[in-house]
């Protein structure tokens, strides 16, 4: 009888130690559900991001970083149809899985991404109710208002494959901004800064002698020292607060070299960075009690006799 008791005992307590298993949540399911979370989305996949205007639109993922400072994934974006200087980097709580696409409606739901690119965008310049026909010239002034991207079957062949080489080379812009003189300034496109400079979200750059740095206090100090205020090369011409410098590639390499990286954040198709000795440059600026400031420039090639 005491056996039997001894037995009915043990039987027992293995039953609540199994109860008491079962239902604990193991430190294993909460480490892979953690680290689910954390895993980067897929690269070359299309979900729908939320735009600084709090629209949602298509995109594709270009490339993903992970923002030490934040402790979070950051993703490239390219927004469907849209010029390429709109892309991004965005973080992950700007955009919706696609299992959680957004309809029009504003349900949760699926979205065909191939409705999406091929629905009526003129439709909505005009108002869906209206008759009025679209002329071709209103057309491309709504696609350049919209920075709406033509198509490569809108291209010839010559001219679609080396936009689709150059997308390859300069697809990813990792400079979001420059801070040049007292103002900030949000860029366009990828340059090809030097790598530990071109992989920097943001880039501080002298206005006078256009040297370029990574970090801020680099900058306070190199303004500190830098004894230059105006661009090098000889004024040819002011009126006002206005002033241009003539600027030649072959006395000038480094100014010159550092001035086509600094356009290259704001032209798609630039491609003279760094063989600069060829060329002229005009510097426009605005002159005033600190310096000439720089407000543009153009060059052309120069000329000898």
């Amino acid at each position: 009888m005491a056996e039997f008791e001894r037995s009915e005992s043990a039987c027992v307590e293995s039953m609540r130690k199994k109860s008491e298993s079962e239902n604990k949540p193991t430190l294993n399911q909460d480490e892979d559900s953690e680290s689910a979370e954390e895993q980067p989305l897929d690269i070359g996949e299309h979900y729908l991001v939320r735009r600084s205007d709090d629209s949602w639109h298509p995109a594709e993922i270009i490339q993903s970083r992970y923002n030490d400072l934040e402790r979070q994934y950051e993703y490239y974006v390219h927004y469907e149809g849209y010029n390429r200087r709109l892309d991004e980097w965005v973080p992950r709580g700007r955009i919706m899985s696609s299992r959680f696409n957004m309809t029009e409606s504003g349900q949760k739901g699926a979205v065909d991404m191939k409705v999406w690119k091929d629905r009526p965008v003129i439709t909505d310049l005009l108002g869906d109710n209206s008759d009025r026909k679209i002329t071709r010239n209103q057309k491309r002034r709504h696609d350049e208002i919209n920075h709406i991207q033509k198509t490569y079957a809108e291209m010839d062949p010559t001219t679609a494959a080396l936009e689709k080489e150059h997308e390859q080379i300069t697809k990813v812009k990792y400079i979001d901004k420059i801070q040049i003189g007292r103002f900030e300034i949000d860029t366009w496109y990828f340059s090809p800064y030097p790598e530990e400079y071109g992989r920097q979200s943001k880039l501080w750059i002298c206005e006078y002698c256009l040297k370029y740095m990574r970090l801020e206090k680099s900058y306070r100090y190199h303004m500190s020292e830098c004894t230059q205020r105006q661009p090098v090369g000889k004024e040819i011409y002011r009126k006002g607060t206005l002033s241009v410098y003539e600027v030649d590639g072959k006395d000038h390499k480094v100014y010159c070299q550092n001035l086509c990286l600094l356009a290259k954040l704001f032209l798609d198709h630039k491609t003279l960075y760094f063989d600069v000795e060829p060329f002229l440059f005009y510097i426009l600026c605005e002159v005033d009690k600190q310096g000439a400031h720089i407000v543009g420039y153009f060059s052309k090639v120069g000329l000898d006799f």
